[in-house]
Formats: C-alpha cells, structure tokens, sequence
C-alpha cells in the first residue's frame, strides 16, 4: 500500500537532515552504539542500538538503573530532553537493545554535539532476573540511595542559593506573587543547567508540595541557563520554602562522554 506526503508533512520531510554515525559508548551494563541523528523542525532525535555485557540482563523485567543522555550543542548549551523510547523487541539484528532519545528542535544544526551518558539508580521497586540458560528465575529487590533535598526558608532576601551536590547548584535570584501567580526566577549552575533547572519545587510549612502551573520550565532564550517557573499564588508570608534535590543517586558518567562531528556527505 502506498501513501502521499502533502503540506505539512512533506514540508517536514524536505527540512528534516539526518546524519549516519557510528560512535560506541562503552557503558558498566553494555556497549552502545549511535546509529543515527536526526533534527527536524519540531525536534531532535538520537537512534541508538546495543548489546548486553551480561546477555542473562536482557530479560530483566527492572534494572537498577536507568540510563538517559545528556547533550549539548557545540556553544556547550544543553539541549532540554523530551523523552524516548527503549526496548529489545525491535533491535536490529545482532543487538540486543534500541532506543531512542528526542530533545528540543535547534535552529542552526551544530558542527558538533556532545553526549555524556547519565544513569539514575531506581530509588525503590523490584522485578526478576532469569538465567538463560537453566530458566532460574531470581527476585530482585532494589533498595537505593534517598536523593536529599536542599532547603530554605523564602524570606525575601535574595539570592539564595540551593546545593544540587555534585552537579552544581540553583541561584534563586527573586520569588514574587504578581497577578495572581508566583513567579521564581533563577539561574542554574553545573554539569546539566537546564535538566538542574526542572528539579525546583515549592513547599508549605507542612512539608507539602505547591504544584507548578504548569511543569515545564521558561528559558531565557538570551540567557540558556535562566529559568522561570510558575506556581498558584502562595502567601510569602507563611513560611513557605524553596527546595531542589541533591542528586545523591545520579552517575553523570563525564569519562565516558563523547563528541560526534556533524559532517554533510
């Protein structure tokens, strides 16, 4: 069965570059390999595919951890995420694993990005693990790091600052309620500004959580490490508090990062 492009879409076809690669990121669980990368008006797209160390790994229902990919462009901006995908059932032949990870559209293509592998330790949960071989199953329990928090009182005097431990902090420049909302306006300084700056969140003297208006960040697109989030109007008054985690238990795997050059053939 055949199909048409038409408007919109074949518009997106013609605008949409795909570069082939071949880089390999050595990873403690596997070796993976980055097949493709592909920009399009409406995002950016990384197609990836692997195979096990441990082949028993490949039918585990939960692993310890989970991996993302952080990248930036080659002005050393990081590119917000978007979510993927990942899963064995349609692999390439010889993998084991593929995936995808999708990331905000760029308005020039860059001559180069970075990857740098990020694996997040399930803070709690379970599954099985099965030996291939002899059909055992084994239980897994997973018990993992508490990720901390970084407090503090919103007392009007400005800046704060909250640690994010390893990764780099949060500078709170001001809080102010205004038409009806609270607005936090802030900067983030570290390893990954951008994915630092989705980890703020308010609390009540409770210890409850305010819930944003909406949960995805404003960026200054002038000022790629400037952040505004908005919350429902709160009282500055009763003890609220501003907080972010300290990432006790992220592997932002640095050494292991690569450079892919984006070359036209």
């Amino acid at each position: 069965m055949g199909f048409c492009l038409h408007g919109s879409k074949a518009e997106l076809v013609k605008k949409t570059t795909v570069f082939k690669t071949n880089n390999q990121v050595d990873l403690p669980e596997g070796m993976v390999t980055i097949d493709k990368i592909v920009f399009t008006p409406i995002d950016s797209t990384i197609y990836f595919s692997g195979n096990y160390k441990d082949k028993n790994a490949a039918t585990r229902a939960m692993d310890a951890f989970i991996y993302s990919w952080f990248v930036f462009d080659d002005q050393g901006t990081e590119l917000s995420s978007g979510g993927g995908t990942f899963g064995g059932s349609n692999a390439p032949p010889g993998k084991d694993f593929s995936g995808t990870a999708q990331f905000q559209a760029v308005k020039n293509i860059p001559s180069f990005i970075t990857v740098i592998p990020c694996r997040f330790q399930v803070t709690s949960g379970g599954g099985v693990s099965e030996n291939l071989e002899t059909g055992e199953v084994t239980p897994i329990v997973i018990k993992g790091a508490n990720p901390g928090e970084s407090i503090k009182v919103i007392d009007g005097n400005y800046p704060l600052e909250l640690s994010q431990g390893k990764m780099g902090k949060l500078i709170i420049k001001n809080i102010q309620t205004e038409n009806g909302k609270t607005v936090v306006r802030y900067t983030a300084e570290g390893k990954a500004p951008y994915f630092q700056g989705t980890n703020l969140y308010l609390k009540n003297a409770a210890g409850e959580y305010v819930h944003p208006e909406r949960y995805d960040i404003r960026r200054d697109a002038e000022h790629p490490n400037d952040f505004t989030m908005v919350f429902p109007a709160i009282d500055l008054n009763k003890q609220y508090r501003v907080c972010t985690s300290q990432f006790a238990s992220i592997d932002f795997m640095e050494d292991r990062k690569i450079k892919i050059e984006l070359e036209k053939h």
